[in-house]
């Protein structure tokens, strides 16, 4: 399906001409696993981002598991997407995750996504369905610092706690301790 063709989906879905949230049947489900299979052991598509993805079958994915296979929608199902093959695809989860942010962020700027102005969403829109630099430069600005705060966020979780040996950080101190005024005596001494 071309970008252009992308664009007047959403204009019918802006003018109502189109259901809201189309039902989800059980051979799109299937559909959307497979997306999710196919993309284990590939690289996410997005520039800068050479991911590895992995299907976790049966675990609910969360900001945790930013390598995970996601199934995203080109076009955003808030802005008219729907579940079809053209509008499918897999990205790894801190990607998909990061254009979810924005465009929470664009909704919460606005106060709803209808009052989005036509450019500005339609310019999300261009960017979401192909994230490059050349699309839209501020808004891969933005693009890379939410992936880069979710990739942040997942490897500080993904960091043991460090374990402090209270006794060993004791015997340290009392030793410096008692050397500190054994030096001390024998200056006294002399």
């Amino acid at each position: 399906m071309s970008f252009g063709m992308v664009l007047r989906h959403h204009r019918n879905w802006v003018r109502k001409k189109m259901d809201k949230y189309p039902k989800l049947c059980e051979e799109r489900l299937e559909r959307k696993r497979e997306i999710l299979k196919d993309g284990h052991g590939k690289v996410c598509n997005v520039i800068d981002c050479n991911t590895v993805m992995h299907y976790y079958q049966g675990v609910a994915i969360g900001e945790e598991h930013t390598d995970a296979s996601t199934v995203e929608h080109r076009l955003p199902r808030a802005l008219g997407g729907v579940n079809d093959d053209w509008n499918l695809q897999s990205r790894c989860n801190c990607c998909n995750r990061s254009l979810g942010k924005m465009l929470a962020e664009l909704i919460r700027k606005y106060g709803s996504i209808n009052n989005i102005p036509g450019k500005e969403r339609e310019g999300f829109i261009r960017f979401h369905w192909d994230p490059t630099p050349e699309k839209n430069p501020a808004l891969w600005s933005i693009f890379k610092e939410k992936r880069f705060i979710l990739e942040r966020k997942r490897k500080s979780d993904s960091q043991p706690p460090q374990s402090i040996n209270l006794v060993s950080v004791s015997k340290n101190l009392a030793d410096s301790l008692i050397s500190e005024v054994s030096k001390e005596s024998e200056g006294v001494k002399t």
